[in-house]
């Protein structure tokens, strides 16, 4: 599938003179974002490595008035022997983990290491994995995403819509996969709760997905067992027990309690409150059931 195909300059570099002739060759030849590269003048090139990148937003190129290409110098690896990845885990950085599978041809042990270095970042983070193209489109639906705030009389709710449905890198199932996060002031975040589908407490807040209006209200009690995380978009209903996926390769749901499923093909693991199921292959619905217990 071509349809949304992009570029990584394998070396990370770009011009030593400017970048602009390197981006306008990818945009003619038709791709729509660029995922890593060596920034002219840099400290050091190579972008996983560089301090610069700790915290790198992505941002569209604006060619003659039209925003065009999604550029994402994607932050320093999570596992880097520098302590730069955790500053990109804290302000949640889009991240990306390379690796050449051709290390592995003498001795496996080193990609173990590295790939058990980023599963306990994804831990420690609460990050969500998904293919490259795929965060492409999460990111471009971010920047394509507007909500609206209203007060209600227990708290407020809030509603996403779409500033265009024309973008290159539009889809409507990752922009129906957005979320924003809510801070509150100091100490206020455990008193409020949410309707949302898929939500996460954090210290100051909750994160919430928006795939229609979600309620925050003001509440006091215990937080029963949710949808904490769901990678790729999705259908799900009401209850939180069947999540149909609309997209394909990896697909993960982590519940933040207990729950359980019959199906066989998904992978259940559980760490930290956690429990995470996995599966690979073609676009799956995942049914699972929440222990009484946590309900």
């Amino acid at each position: 599938d071509t349809d949304a195909a992009g570029a990584n300059q394998h070396t990370w570099y770009t011009s030593t003179h400017s970048g602009a002739q390197s981006m306008q060759s990818i945009r003619d030849a038709g791709l729509l974002w660029q995922s890593g590269f060596g920034s002219p003048g840099a400290s050091f090139n190579a972008p996983q490595y560089a301090a610069e990148n700790a915290i790198a937003l992505p941002f569209l190129l604006v060619d003659g008035g039209e925003q065009t290409m999604l550029v994402q110098n994607h932050s320093v690896l999570p596992y880097t022997d520098a302590a730069w990845y955790d500053l990109s885990g804290k302000y949640q950085m889009p991240m990306c983990v390379y690796y050449h599978c051709d290390f592995v041809y003498v001795s496996d042990t080193e990609a173990k290491n590295y790939i058990h270095s980023v599963a306990e970042f994804q831990k420690k983070y609460g990050y969500n994995f998904l293919r490259e193209d795929q965060m492409m489109y999460a990111s471009a639906a971010a920047f394509n995403l507007e909500v609206t705030v209203e007060r209600t009389a227990d708290g407020f709710t809030v509603t996403p819509s779409a500033r265009s449905e024309s973008g290159s890198l539009y889809n409507a199932d990752y922009q129906n996969a957005c979320g924003v996060r809510i801070e509150f002031a100091e100490r206020c975040g455990d008193g409020f709760s949410t309707d949302a589908k898929v939500w996460k407490r954090s210290a100051r807040g909750l994160t919430v997905g928006l795939d229609g209006t979600v309620r925050i209200t003001r509440s006091t009690d215990g937080d029963p067992a949710h949808l904490e995380r769901v990678n790729l978009p999705a259908e799900i209903s009401d209850d939180g027990t069947c999540i149909t996926f609309l997209d394909d390769g990896m697909m993960q749901v982590a519940v933040r309690g207990e729950a359980t499923t019959t199906q066989s093909d998904w992978t259940v693991t559980s760490y930290d409150g956690l429990t995470v199921f996995t599966k690979f292959g073609d676009a799956d619905t995942l049914r699972i059931a929440y222990s009484e217990e946590n309900k």
